[in-house]
């Protein structure tokens, strides 16, 4: 096994105001990205939420929950899943006013943001499961369907979704994808209204919503980042990628989209550009292709978890147990500040 390497970091993109510099296809366009780091060490950093102080985020595989001032500063753990005895998870985050929420193995938990203990605001009866939050309340999507939890009461409506991919919510609505397509209800309960049918390969990808479309990757002979209206009706293919994004998410009219490879596309929703910027978000190895992406103002914060592998390794396969010699992942990480603006000669 050679040295393959990857980092986990949680970045800070600190882009100009308004819509992405525009260019006429998806290349390079002759900017620079100033790097500053805020912390480091931060294994599978998976999912990230921001609110008006601080940066939260989770860990792929376990439920261990973190946060830290936008502009950098201390961490605080906000929650253990070594402490509390997590089953695993750390597929999503989300905030209302008060509270994080988080999934944690077969548990859909929230946390003061504040600190303090957790609370269980339902049971996810069966993995995989993505979840969300509003005012409201929070949400969950797993193979089985999609489940309101409000005030200790949980509500599923039944949606067959074998291969379930990320649900995202609304002022007034719920939307998800899986192997079957883009689906929308109210989120009050109703009716479920399929947007786009499948089926179709999703494999790790995520939804983002603006105030009219819907935003999704599919496979096929179109295989990239599509849009679709809210109340239904044609999708457009919007940026050709050739694996789903780690996430993405819509900012002053951008959707941006992180990359498996930690590259951060821009597509301006306007004109249609697409911007690929000169930035890779770090990361790399088996928890790669999980990340986050959140939008606040001019900033973007994304997080993109990874392990590396030291080497070269040599496995004697003749001997009894080969392979036991490998040493395990070791997990680094960073979070840093990248600042758009032009290139240096």
């Amino acid at each position: 096994m050679s040295g393959v390497y990857a980092r986990a970091s949680i970045i800070v993109l600190a882009v100009a105001t308004g819509a992405c510099p525009r260019s006429d296809s998806a290349t390079d366009a002759p900017r620079a990205l100033t790097m500053v780091e805020i912390t480091s060490d931060q294994p599978g950093a998976s999912a990230v939420a921001v609110d008006a102080t601080h940066v939260y985020w989770n860990h792929v595989g376990s439920g261990t929950v973190r946060k830290a001032p936008r502009t950098g500063g201390e961490i605080t753990t906000l929650y253990d899943d070594q402490s509390q005895g997590s089953a695993g998870g750390g597929r999503s985050i989300a905030l209302d006013r008060d509270h994080v929420y988080f999934d944690d193995g077969f548990a859909l938990r929230r946390v003061p943001k504040a600190g303090g203990p957790p609370e269980t605001v339902g049971k996810l009866p069966i993995l995989p499961a993505w979840v969300t939050a509003d005012g409201d309340g929070a949400y969950s999507l797993g193979i089985r369907g999609v489940s309101s939890h409000s005030e200790g009461e949980t509500n599923t409506t039944p949606s067959s979704e074998p291969e379930p991919c990320d649900l995202a919510v609304d002022a007034t609505h719920l939307y998800w994808a899986g192997s079957q397509g883009v689906r929308t209800m109210p989120k009050g309960g109703g009716e479920v209204e399929t947007l786009v049918e499948g089926p179709f390969s999703l494999g790790l990808c995520s939804l983002a919503l603006s105030e009219t479309h819907v935003f999704y990757w599919r496979s096929g002979t179109d295989r990239g980042v599509h849009a679709v209206p809210k109340s239904g009706g044609a999708s457009k293919l919007l940026a050709s990628t050739y694996r789903p994004p780690a996430d993405m998410a819509v900012g002053q009219g951008v959707l941006y989209v992180l990359e498996g490879s930690g590259q951060v596309l821009g597509v301006d929703l306007a004109s249609g550009d697409v911007e690929r910027f000169k930035v890779y978000v770090p990361g790399g190895g088996v928890s790669s292709s999980w990340g986050g992406l959140a939008v606040d103002g001019d900033h973007i914060f994304a997080a993109r978890g990874g392990a590396y592998f030291g080497g070269p390794v040599h496995i004697d396969l003749t001997k009894p147990n080969a392979g036991s010699e490998v040493p395990p992942p070791k997990y680094s990480g960073a979070v840093v500040a990248l600042r758009l603006g032009p290139a240096q000669d």
